[in-house]
């Protein structure tokens, strides 16, 4: 069986580096890996376990008509028994190409791309935007023999808003190689903590995720005066880039934060970060399946999460992490003030976490549920033709 994976780009991503963890570990599939626009940043990392990978790199924002016809290429060429596309572009495109050369094609629902909340923090013209983007969604996706999904919430926001049948939709969570985080270096811990210059005598919060308004970072940092006021030795670091950062810096200023408040950018050292914190803080207002979220459950540190459908398939409130009500500044103090009060609760719920995330979200099970998935997809779509 031979799967060619068509994406927009290979910058860093939570879909682009779960993409590598679970395709690297495939025993019975051959894959190849292409993106369709600039940007590979993780090039290197899928050649490096030996993926080929085509790079397009055709230039526009969409440019579909051009991309369909290289993709086209790309197909004849290969001759992939199953084509797999991830995100919008990439989607619509696949399918398409797929379409046309009778190619069985499956792609993957990531997030809640037209949830409500997003709608609302739209302009007018935005919102017509978005509604013209699911439209195209939902047309294209009628040429999809099956979808895979990251959550159980992501399925059904999906198979609304698209029309689309729950029984073609399968959910395979977002795994994750639980070696990095079971224990860390105590040598990457320490030069972590002095290279930031905290001291042992520091309570440390931690968050990781793309800087955005959705993620929640704005209300966390807000929530940070009454954490402060019982616990002037904690210090809040956000690790992540992205389109929010200039206003998160000036909010962070703002509040007189500039002490207490750490912006880190992409870090590569994020186990040792999760070993060094004492609260793992996850403010999203919605998400997919947060990889990180997985990663802290892995590395057993203490969690406090939004109160949303995704988090709630992973936390049991109370057994394995606190949640809060979303956007709710006070409610985030106080749940994070509980758990540093109460650090053998919080490091139980730590520990159960992690026994549960191993249960559940080990990367290897996880491949194996795709290459399942890929066996059953295939054998249904020939017994058709």
């Amino acid at each position: 069986m031979k799967v060619l994976y068509l994406i927009d780009t290979l910058e860093v991503g939570g879909s682009e580096k779960s993409l590598l963890e679970i395709i690297s570990r495939f025993r019975q599939t051959q894959v190849m890996m292409c993106h369709i626009y600039p940007g590979e940043t993780l090039k290197a990392a899928y050649q490096k376990v030996s993926i080929p990978v085509i790079s397009l790199n055709i230039a526009g924002r969409y440019s579909f008509q051009h991309a369909a016809r290289q993709v086209m290429a790309v197909i004849q060429r290969e001759q992939p028994n199953l084509l797999h596309t991830t995100l919008f572009r990439a989607d619509v495109v696949g399918r398409y190409v797929g379409h046309r050369l009778n190619v069985p094609v499956i792609s993957s629902f990531v997030n809640e791309p037209y949830s409500p909340l997003r709608r609302r923090a739209l302009s007018v013209s935005g919102r017509l935007k978005l509604r013209c983007v699911q439209a195209v969604d939902a047309w294209s996706a009628r040429w999809c023999v099956h979808f895979t999904a990251n959550s159980t919430a992501t399925k059904l926001a999906n198979a609304c808003e698209l029309g689309i049948s729950h029984h073609k939709i399968s959910v395979i969570y977002r795994g994750r190689n639980p070696e990095p985080f079971l224990q860390a270096n105590p040598q990457q811990v320490e030069q972590t903590r002095k290279e930031l210059g905290l001291s042992v005598h520091h309570r440390i919060l931690f968050n990781v995720g793309r800087l955005l308004q959705r993620k929640g970072q704005a209300e966390l940092i807000r929530a940070m005066p009454a954490i402060l006021q019982q616990h002037p030795n904690v210090r809040l670091l956000i690790a992540g880039a992205g389109d929010y950062h200039i206003q998160l810096e000036s909010l962070i200023t703002e509040m007189g934060l500039n002490d207490a408040v750490q912006l880190l950018g992409q870090r590569q050292d994020i186990p040792a970060l999760l070993h060094l914190a004492d609260v793992f803080v996850f403010p999203s207002h919605y998400e997919g399946y947060p990889g990180a979220l997985v990663e802290a459950m892995m590395a057993g540190c203490p969690i406090a999460a939004s109160d949303i459908p995704v988090h709630r398939e992973a936390i049991e409130a109370g057994q394995t992490g606190c949640l809060f009500p979303r956007q709710d500044v006070d409610a985030i103090s106080q749940t994070i003030l509980w758990l540093l009060d109460h650090t053998q609760s919080a490091k139980t719920m730590g520990t159960n976490a992690q026994r549960d995330a191993l249960t559940r979200f080990h990367i290897d099970q996880i491949a194996a549920q795709h290459e399942q998935l890929y066996k059953n997809v295939l054998e249904s779509w020939q017994a058709r033709q």
